[in-house]
C-alpha cells in the first residue's frame, strides 16, 4: 500500500466521520422524536439528510479503494 492510498483512505474517513457525526447529533437537544425534530426544524432535517449522503458516498469511495466497510447506509431521506 503506497502513502498516496493510506492518504487518501484517511483523507475520505475522517470527512466520513465528520458526516456521520453531524447527522447522528440531528435533534438530540430536542426531547421529541425524529419526526416532530424535522418539523420543528426543516432546515436541520435538511442538513442532517445532506450529511448522510455525503456519509453514504464516502463509504461507497473507501469501498472503491479496497477498504472494508458495512454494506448498509445510513437513510438520507429524499
Amino acid at each position: 500500500m503506497s502513502i498516496v492510498h493510506k492518504l487518501k483512505v484517511w483523507h475520505i474517513k475522517r470527512k466520513a466521520r465528520k458526516a456521520y457525526l453531524q447527522w447522528r447529533e440531528f435533534g438530540a437537544d430536542l426531547d421529541c422524536g425524529s419526526h416532530l425534530a424535522s418539523v420543528l426544524r426543516p432546515t436541520h432535517k435538511l442538513l442532517a439528510d445532506c450529511a448522510a449522503i455525503e456519509f453514504n458516498i464516502c463509504m461507497d469511495r473507501l469501498a472503491a479503494l479496497g477498504e472494508k466497510v458495512p454494506e448498509k447506509r445510513i437513510g438520507g431521506g429524499a
